[in-house]
């Protein structure tokens, strides 16, 4: 190749545009790996097996060394968060950019650079280098942070509409189906869980784990579906799928209530520069070797069900399952999300009474079919 042609090469709109994929590529995964590490050190002591375990050395080999992925379109969750969670439930990993199915065609990327561990020139090239450095250090040990219900500021579920094409909260689908005794949340459809923590919570970190999990509410006989690391980061209003302006509203209250003088002082001019510890998860479960985005269907009869069901099978042959099925038990099961041992609001229900003010009634299960 002519010199000529090298020159035009390398100033090719074309040639510049692929080199800044490969380069953000590489440094979203690094962000990532640091993030991964991050949450790995909140686990235990780093060793040998720990690394083994979470595969760190193909997490660098598959993104930080190569830039043949791509960053999915249907995840609200971090690159680092897939990766620990897909591994905590025994599943070969699946890796983003490889095989993986985009079947509900969602445009929403999630490739926001976790603010919690800055990029070089953020931690070094300032006049604040000390105090960067020792919120680097605090965010870097991301123990879990326990939280109270009241530390929890908002919190629900949106859900995606496959038919219209859109999200939409899970209170505007229980308001949408109310004259529908049928209408459940399926398997297959992707839920995104939403938790924002109240700004009066005293806390010095800009990041932290929790444990997201929930369950099938039977009684004393629950059954548990899977159990997820999540990371609290410090979150803007773009940052969410908000199909209502539910969380704008939110955050416009929080701009509000802070008053002028503390604004000014944490640098807010508009409620747009407003950041508040959140999460935006989408729980995902496993069929075969597919990751389906969804809750997972629980097999949910209490014992005094089961005994009964248990009784049956000896004498129509079939097994307890298949007569829990048969009897249509699996489209009445209640789900709960739960973070850190506080059960979560899904919905904020309101109720009109004639001359009194709205009853708001905190909606904290989910109706579902398996």
């Amino acid at each position: 190749m002519r010199a000529d042609e090298v020159r035009a090469h390398l100033e090719s709109k074309v040639t510049q545009e692929e080199l800044l994929k490969r380069f953000i590529l590489r440094a979203y995964a690094i962000n990532s790996l640091t993030e991964l590490l991050a949450i790995l050190s909140a686990k235990g002591t780093i060793d040998h097996g720990m690394v083994q375990k979470y595969k760190v050395d193909d997490f660098i080999a598959n993104y930080v060394m190569s830039d043949d992925w791509e960053v999915p379109s249907y995840s609200a969750n971090t690159l680092a968060q897939s990766w620990v969670n897909r591994i905590e439930q025994n599943r070969h990993i699946s890796y983003w950019g490889i095989g993986s199915l985009d079947s509900f065609n969602l445009q929403r990327v999630n490739v926001a650079f976790n603010s919690g561990f800055p990029v070089q020139t953020k931690l070094y090239l300032n006049d604040e280098t000390t105090d960067q450095l020792v919120r680097f250090a605090s965010n870097f040990d991301l123990n879990k942070v326990d939280l109270d219900e009241e530390d929890i500021g908002f919190s629900r579920v949106v859900l995606f509409n496959a038919e219209k094409g859109s999200w939409q909260s899970y209170h505007d689908w229980l308001v949408e189906n109310k004259d529908n005794s049928l209408a459940r949340v399926s398997p297959i459809t992707p839920v995104r869980v939403q938790v924002i923590v109240d700004p009066n919570f005293s806390t010095h970190k800009s990041a932290f784990i929790q444990t997201l999990k929930y369950r099938a509410e039977v009684g004393l006989f629950d059954a548990h579906g899977p159990e997820f690391d999540v990371l609290f980061l410090k979150k803007s209003i773009d940052d969410f799928t908000d199909p209502d302006n539910k969380i704008k509203e939110y955050y416009e209250q929080v701009f509000n209530e802070m008053g002028a003088s503390k604004r000014e002082a944490m640098g807010i001019s508009t409620v747009n520069d407003l950041e508040l510890l959140a999460i935006e998860f989408d729980p995902t479960y496993w069929f075969g070797n597919y990751e389906i985005r969804g809750l997972k269907p629980l097999y949910a009869a209490s014992a005094w069900d089961k005994a009964g069901l248990g009784w049956d099978s000896i004498w129509s042959g079939k097994s307890s399952f298949e007569l829990w099925v048969e009897q249509q038990h699996h489209r009445d099961m209640r789900y709960v999300m739960n973070l850190g041992g506080v059960d979560l609001t899904l919905a904020l229900m309101e109720f009109k009474l004639p001359n009194k003010q709205p009853i708001k009634l905190k909606q904290k299960t989910a109706l579902f079919w398996c």
